[in-house]
C-alpha cells in the first residue's frame, strides 16, 4: 500500500483554515492515493469549528484537503517508515518539526526514530 509524506506549506500556516486542525506539522499516511490520503489525515486532525463569530466571515475548512496549504508526496522507492513498523490502510502518523522520520503518533504515543 503506499504511503503519502504531507507536509504544510511553511507560507500557508497563517491560514485560518489552520484553526480547524489540531496538528500543523508533516505527518505520513497509508492510503491508496492522494485524495485519500488526503481524507485520512482529515479524521485524524480536525475538528468541528460550530461557533459562529462576527470577526470570522466564514467557517474555515480542513486544511489537510487543500493543496494550497498542504503539499502532497508519495514516498515510493523511500522507506516511509522505520524498520519492522508495518501500517494498515488508513494509519496517520504525525511528526514533529520538520523531520518526517521522528514524531510522535495522534494519541501522542512515542514513536521509534
Amino acid at each position: 500500500m503506499p504511503t503519502y509524506l504531507l507536509v504544510p506549506r511553511a507560507d500557508a500556516l497563517d491560514d485560518p483554515d489552520w484553526e480547524v486542525s489540531l496538528h500543523a506539522g508533516p505527518c505520513t499516511v497509508v492510503a491508496a492515493d492522494e485524495r485519500t490520503a488526503r481524507r485520512y489525515a482529515d479524521g485524524a486532525f480536525c475538528r468541528a469549528v460550530i461557533e459562529s463569530r462576527p470577526d470570522r466571515p466564514r467557517r474555515p475548512a480542513s486544511p489537510w484537503s487543500q493543496p494550497r496549504l498542504v503539499r502532497a508526496e508519495a514516498l515510493a522507492g523511500r522507506p516511509p517508515l522505520p524498520p519492522g513498523l508495518a501500517l494498515p490502510e488508513g494509519a496517520v502518523r504525525a511528526h514533529a518539526g520538520s523531520c518526517p522520520m521522528a514524531g510522535i503518533t495522534t494519541d501522542g504515543a512515542a514513536v521509534p526514530a
